[in-house]
């Protein structure tokens, strides 16, 4: 019984971050900014998460020689970069690390202070 109410008791913060998750989804959706400047704003977040994936995956590839079978050389390595860059696309588009909605949170919220703060003046 001790072992359930543990992990009962571990699993609460992430609840937590779930509830958040949803509050901010369901705050963006009400947002006042035009929907133009919000799929800038996606695509901003999308490609910022799929950099950041890329350069946590490039140091797995550092340590890896060429494969002679495949003809490896210069051109290899020179195309590597590309080959981790697609890589950290599509794993952003797979879902991601979770860091875009986060991003995206921040920029609504830097949005909607300027947009604010021009309306006051």
């Amino acid at each position: 019984m001790t072992s359930v109410t543990n992990t009962a008791a571990s699993l609460a913060p992430l609840a937590s971050v779930d509830t958040a998750l949803v509050r901010a989804k369901q705050g963006l959706q009400s947002t006042k900014i035009d929907p133009a400047k919000m799929k800038e704003i996606d695509a901003t977040a999308k490609e910022f998460e799929s950099m950041f994936i890329a350069q946590m995956i490039q140091p797995m590839f550092e340590g890896l020689s060429a494969d002679p079978a495949f003809g490896g050389g210069e051109a290899e390595d020179t195309w590597k970069g590309m080959m981790i860059e697609q890589y950290g696309h599509k794993l952003a588009e797979a879902g991601g690390f979770g860091l875009s909605d986060s991003i995206r949170a921040a920029m609504i919220q830097m949005q909607e202070t300027q947009q604010q703060q021009g309306n006051a003046q």
